[in-house]
């Protein structure tokens, strides 16, 4: 009888932990030019915290975004999902909700979406791009110029190598997303934008009552972060190469003051003008130099940010972006500030696949209309790039996913 009654109180005890595991449906959805798989370290790390029936289908996004909602909604989004979209995905979601309301959308939770359109998607149709690589290949020149006896060919060409890698690396990024059908959807005045954004709408914006829009800020070095990220595999081997620029042409720039030092030394000692031309020409290749090195540090961000994201106003003002999307448009006005997530230090092509970028995601579904019920000791994000942890000696436990250790706990539990 006591067996009976111990069996009994624990099946009761293990009840509520039956119910409330419940999955729920969440369907990811990619951006332009992207496929599924850019989601995997997500749903995997994701998977090991919540009860979720996850499904990250890729899709061709070489059609315009109404097509894509209306052909491939019953095949992106499982019925009453938490729906979640990176980039233009976000906007894709949207757009099912607008067509055939909220039945598959049931909730939103968007990340680096151009919601108010993607200023480089204007950028590109015009010679923005052209100008400021040019600018960069000229700053970097400008030292090799009158250091190779003003052989401008030679300085440009040095210059233009000097940056070849990174170079070739945008001008087909840009080139591939300039092909697809629906990038003019994603221009700030698009039609389509204009119609998915109103606000008398049968649901206001076209979004489901629970959403949150997730933002990354990312705004140093992103040209060269995107460069690493999706050419070389990590942001940081991006950051890298132009860190070992910056200390080759702070070299240059001391190694041709210093010549140029020595040549005027030899020129108030003698008086031979030919010392003195020296002393100048190694004084403008060093002031070049130091010129490129500025480029590389600081001025290449402020040509990026201001002519191609249009993150920077042309009175100065700088305002958070992802290194793609600025965050005014990805999480815009028309979204209660309650429902902004931030992703601290993520650029657009790591929103989906690194650590701070998924702990906005964990967050998201945390929230109290969302609840997405989450496996015991599954770890978590807490609030907008908040990280769940593992003790020290458990490095490799739960929560983290393929790639993604998660951050070690405070051994004090003080």
């Amino acid at each position: 009888m006591k067996s009976f009654a111990f069996t009994l109180l624990a099946l009761l005890a293990l009840a509520p932990s039956a119910a409330y595991a419940q999955s729920r449906n969440v369907s990811f959805l990619h951006g332009i030019g992207s496929a599924g798989s850019t989601w995997d370290p997500a749903v995997s790390t994701l998977n090991a915290r919540f009860y979720i029936n996850a499904q990250n289908r890729s899709y061709n996004s070489d059609r315009p975004i109404s097509t894509i909602a209306s052909q491939d909604a019953s095949y992106l989004v499982q019925q009453n999902a938490v729906t979640v979209g990176h980039s233009m995905g976000g906007l894709v979601a949207r757009e099912i909700v607008r067509q055939q309301g909220t039945g598959r959308v049931s909730a939103l939770i968007t990340t680096g979406t151009p919601h108010q359109g993607a200023f480089i998607a204007n950028a590109l149709d015009s010679t923005a791009p052209g100008t400021v690589f040019g600018w960069w290949v000229s700053d970097l020149a400008a030292g090799w110029t009158p250091y190779l006896y003003y052989n401008y060919p030679a300085g440009y060409a040095l210059g233009q190598a000097a940056l070849s890698s990174l170079l070739g690396y945008l001008a087909d990024y840009f080139n591939d997303l300039n092909d697809l059908a629906s990038f003019d959807d994603l221009k700030p005045a698009s039609s389509f934008l204009s119609t998915l954004n109103q606000s008398s709408a049968p649901r206001p914006y076209n979004f489901p009552a629970a959403n949150y829009t997730i933002y990354g800020t990312e705004n140093w070095n992103s040209p060269w972060r995107l460069f690493g990220k999706s050419a070389l595999g990590d942001d940081e081997l991006g950051i890298g190469a132009n860190y070992v620029l910056q200390g080759l042409y702070l070299y240059l720039f001391y190694d041709s003051l210093l010549d140029a030092d020595w040549y005027l030394d030899q020129y108030q000692a003698t008086y031979d003008f030919y010392y003195y031309q020296e002393y100048l020409r190694l004084s403008e290749a060093a002031q070049g130099f130091l010129w490129g090195w500025w480029s590389l540090a600081y001025q290449q961000q402020v040509d990026w940010s201001t002519n191609i994201v249009g993150s920077r106003s042309p009175g100065g003002e700088w305002y958070a972006e992802d290194g793609i999307v600025s965050a005014r448009s990805q999480a815009p006005t028309f979204v209660a500030s309650n429902r902004y997530i931030q992703a601290p230090g993520m650029n657009h092509n790591e929103e989906t696949n690194e650590w701070a970028g998924i702990n906005a995601i964990d967050a998201g579904f945390s929230k109290f209309d969302i609840a997405v019920p989450r496996r015991t000791g599954g770890g978590g994000g807490g609030g907008g790039g908040g990280g769940g942890c593992v003790p020290r000696q458990q490095q490799q436990g739960d929560g983290g996913g393929p790639g993604l250790t998660p951050p070690p706990c405070d051994d004090n539990p003080n």
